[in-house]
């Protein structure tokens, strides 16, 4: 399966020193997301790259012209879309991206809490390092409480009406993002084969 993070876009497209790049990275310091018509372009093309697997889209689409796209887009190759929202109140998603970690290197978020499996894993943490690949484990710069404030208040205005939006056309699964990762998982893949039976 391969996985299409709108994050992960949003970066990449901010790597670049062109008009875009400079754009992108003065709104993700901001906690603003970048502009559909940018998104819509490098999800069509991750689309037609990735066609005929399986794809998840992580954090893409937040705002009702791209989720209209992303349906549009899908319709045209007869691409099944499930939906799954993650539910979680404001104030537990604050205090859950104050915490996290991204690996340097592969990219991996890592949170204070997550359980250490193993030796390896434990001496790993104890040097801030990534359990995955040994990367140095560091904060983003908009993992901060006023950039996620204005992350989550942008997700209310732009995102309510998306969930409203494949509720209508009956793609929504709600699944409760409060309880430990194993349960969510649990009840996401219950949910997954229910819905697309």
């Amino acid at each position: 399966m391969s996985v299409i993070s709108g994050g992960d876009i949003s970066r990449a497209i901010a790597k670049h020193n062109n008009h875009a790049g400079i754009l992108a990275r003065d709104l993700i310091n901001k906690g603003i997301l970048l502009p559909d018509e940018i998104l819509n372009d490098e999800v069509n093309h991750q689309i037609s790259k990735h066609f005929g697997r399986g794809m998840l889209f992580d954090g893409y689409p937040r705002t009702l012209p791209q989720a209209k796209h992303l349906f549009a887009q899908l319709k045209k190759y007869n691409h099944p879309l499930v939906v799954i929202n993650l539910q979680l109140k404001d104030t537990e998603s604050i205090k859950r991206l104050e915490m996290r970690l991204i690996c340097s290197k592969c990219g991996d978020i890592v949170y204070p809490k997550h359980v250490v499996r193993n030796a390896q894993e434990y001496f790993y943490k104890l040097l801030n390092r990534c359990t995955h690949c040994g990367g140095k484990l560091v904060k983003r710069s908009d993992d901060n409480e006023s950039a996620i404030k204005q992350r989550l208040a942008q997700f209310h205005h732009e995102t309510d009406p998306v969930i409203r939006y494949f509720d209508e056309i009956d793609c929504l699964i709600n699944v409760d993002a409060k309880p430990e990762i194993e349960i969510v998982a649990d009840s996401v893949k219950t949910a997954l084969i229910e819905k697309l039976k």
